[in-house]
C-alpha cells in the first residue's frame, strides 16, 4: 500500500496520527507484524482526517489510562511523582487536564521546557503510545485552532511553535517497528535501529 504525498501540515499530522492508530491496533491485537487490516486502518483514518470527514478521538480514553497508571509517563517510575505540563506553560501549554501528566521529579526537572519528543529521543527513549497519542492530539488541536493545518509543510517548519514539528519526521520512525513500542510504558530504544527507514520510503 503506497505512502501518500503530504504537502501541508494538516496532512503530515494526519499521517503520523494514522501511523499511531495502526501501531495501536497491532499491539492491541498482540501481533508481531502489521497486517492488511492494520494498513487499512491507517489509510482510512489518514483520508478521513485529511478530508475533514473524521475527527480525532476524545481525550476520554487517555484520561482513563492516566488515572490508572500512577507512574511517571516518561520513565515508568512510581517514586516521587509530580505533575508536568506536556506542552510547557512557557510555550503556551494550558493547565487543562489533557495537558497534565504524571512525571517523577527527576524527569520533570530534566525535561524542563523542552519538547517532549526531542527530550526523550536524546535519551533513546520512545514514549508509550498512550502518551504519544495525547501529545499528537495537543499538537493537532493547537494547529487547528490557529488555522495552520493548510500551511505548506516547509513553511510550517519555519514557524515558532510550542513544539518541534521536525519531530514528526525525525523522531517518529519507531512507529514502523512494533518491537520498539508499548501501549502504556516508555521503551528504551537501541540506537540506530530505525536509521534505514527513510531509505525504505517509510517517511
Amino acid at each position: 500500500m503506497g505512502v501518500p504525498s503530504r504537502k501541508c501540515l494538516g496532512e503530515e499530522l494526519a499521517w503520523q496520527y494514522a501511523n499511531l492508530a495502526r501501531a495501536t491496533a497491532a499491539l492491541t491485537d498482540g501481533v508481531k507484524e502489521f497486517s492488511a487490516v492494520h494498513h487499512q486502518i491507517r489509510m482510512k483514518l489518514y483520508k478521513g482526517l485529511s478530508s475533514g470527514t473524521m475527527q480525532l478521538g476524545s481525550f476520554f480514553a487517555d484520561e482513563k489510562y492516566k488515572i490508572g497508571m500512577n507512574a511517571c509517563c516518561y520513565c515508568g517510575s512510581v517514586d516521587d511523582l509530580s505533575v508536568d505540563h506536556l506542552i510547557p506553560r512557557k510555550k503556551l501549554g494550558t493547565d487543562l487536564s489533557e495537558n497534565l501528566i504524571a512525571a517523577c521529579r527527576s524527569c520533570n526537572s530534566s525535561k524542563r521546557e523542552r519538547d517532549m519528543l526531542s527530550w526523550l529521543r536524546a535519551r533513546d527513549i520512545f514514549p508509550s503510545l498512550v502518551l504519544l497519542r495525547r501529545y499528537l492530539k495537543l499538537v493537532y488541536l493547537f494547529c487547528q485552532s490557529h488555522e495552520l493545518l493548510m500551511a505548506p509543510w516547509e513553511e510550517a517548519l519555519m514557524l515558532e511553535l510550542p513544539f518541534d514539528l521536525a519531530n514528526l519526521k525525525d523522531n517518529l520512525q519507531p512507529l514502523y517497528h512494533l518491537e520498539c513500542l508499548n501501549l502504556e510504558y516508555p521503551v528504551q530504544l537501541v540506537r540506530g535501529i530505525t536509521q534505514s527507514d527513510s531509505s525504505q520510503g517509510y517517511i
